[in-house]
């Protein structure tokens, strides 16, 4: 996207909202690079290891660190995050039961539909070979009324 600016001090303003911006993503980036996946705990994946001395220059992000090591202390928050974690392992199971069944159901739905055409395939060259639907029915040991969903 190009942008012309005919006046020196949009140009300037223009010029300063963008380094705001950048300035902007930059801290936040700062601010994300705590939760760092790469750094977990091999122990407890819900811990982070966090050098403080690459944050030491900035009392914002110092105090932010100082909060989250607070919480991840308190034995009230532990607790908390604890029981969340069954919660969500009890949810994931649960999802996972869903899933299987669904993938059971499909299974055996596919199986009905291939028994269904073999059977109606079976039926239509029977009843074209002559046979009635009595002796057909009788032949594929299917009770009679039910012969005719077949058709």
């Amino acid at each position: 996207m190009m942008i012309y600016v005919a006046n020196p001090l949009y140009d300037a303003v223009f010029k300063y909202m963008m380094e705001d911006e950048r300035r902007v993503n930059n801290r936040l980036e700062k601010i994300l690079s705590v939760f760092d996946q790469s750094q977990i705990y091999p122990d407890d994946q819900r811990m982070l290891e966090l050098d403080e001395n690459k944050y030491a220059d900035d009392a914002e992000m110092a105090h932010i660190l100082h909060r989250l090591q607070s919480a991840a202390a308190n034995p009230d928050i532990r607790n908390r995050m604890n029981a969340e974690d069954e919660f969500f392992q009890a949810l994931e199971d649960r999802d996972t039961v869903i899933m299987q069944k669904d993938a059971t159901i499909m299974t055996q739905k596919k199986k009905l539909e291939e028994k269904d055409a073999s059977l109606r395939a079976a039926v239509l060259a029977l009843s074209k070979s002559g046979m009635n639907a009595e002796m057909i029915a009788k032949t594929l040991n299917i009770p009679h009324p039910t012969f005719a969903s077949v058709f």
